[in-house]
């Protein structure tokens, strides 16, 4: 198994203790429950890993909802052992 199918089993355990439904575009279906988490959703520039949708078929863009899932976020790259790329992906690795 290579390391990003490694995270994605992490991750998507710990989504889906969340109480998150884990699907991929293949399998796309956004009324599935009230959170879903596409895995390889596209945008325009490039697929993400993860894309979260929460009350059915509203893509999270409130602010308290993205700080949120920022935390559950940093705490799998926490215990993942993996701090510094966290703070590279959120732009607060020191220069």
């Amino acid at each position: 198994m290579t390391p990003k199918e490694q995270a994605r089993v992490v991750i998507d355990e710990k989504l889906e203790k969340s109480g998150w439904t884990i699907q991929d575009m293949r399998q796309l279906n956004l009324a599935a429950s009230l959170g879903v988490a596409v895995r390889e959703f596209p945008t325009s520039t490039g697929p993400v890993d993860y894309a979260l949708f929460s009350d059915g078929l509203n893509y999270v863009e409130d602010c308290d909802d993205v700080d949120a899932y920022k935390k559950v976020f940093k705490m799998i790259f926490e215990a993942l052992g993996q701090y510094q790329h966290y703070n590279m992906m959120t732009n607060k690795a020191k220069s």
